[in-house]
């Protein structure tokens, strides 16, 4: 027996690389360099597949990039509508909104038997609420929206007046 016990003075598990066996896979594998380096991770995080992408819509600023509108100008912003509602992309976020809320309407109709007149007082809130799809190009689209949505007839003349 050798001094130091069976492992030869090694801790159980411990071998040199010499006594390690010969393996079929070992001329196969690439040894990534300077692993242990500083810095080694991002080397291997860019390196490998590349810097991870952003997702849509997302970008990265520094901190003298960011700010906040004064309150005053936020203000000024929401008293003239335009306060996330931006162009074509705003009036098709307020279209979502308003189908989502005549399908709640139409939900409550059903429930409780509404009438033509119960409909055009539910509806009188989301004309106030969202008074920009009134004089919108998708006015049109809206309507025929309502009109395969609610549970009786309207005619075109109840259908505009419902934007006035």
């Amino acid at each position: 027996m050798s001094p130091g016990g069976l492992s030869g003075g090694k801790g159980i598990g411990m071998h040199d690389a010499e006594d390690a066996l010969p393996h079929s896979w070992q001329d196969e594998v690439d040894e990534l360099s300077g692993v242990n380096a500083p810095g080694a991770l991002n080397a291997l995080d860019d390196g490998l597949m590349g810097k991870p992408a952003l997702e849509h819509g997302v970008s990265v600023l520094d901190a003298d990039e960011f700010s906040f509108a004064p309150l005053e100008e936020r203000l000024d912003r929401e008293e003239h509508g335009d306060l996330r509602k931006l162009g074509v992309q705003g009036l098709l976020d307020e279209l979502d909104d308003v189908q989502e809320e005549i399908r709640g309407i139409c939900r409550i109709l059903e429930k409780e038997n509404g009438s033509k007149e119960v409909f055009f007082s539910l509806f009188e809130v989301v004309r106030l609420k969202y008074p920009r799809l009134a004089d919108s190009e998708l006015l049109g689209e809206m309507n025929d929206f309502i009109r395969e949505q609610v549970p009786f007839f309207l005619s075109e003349q109840e259908l505009d007046s419902l934007w006035v």
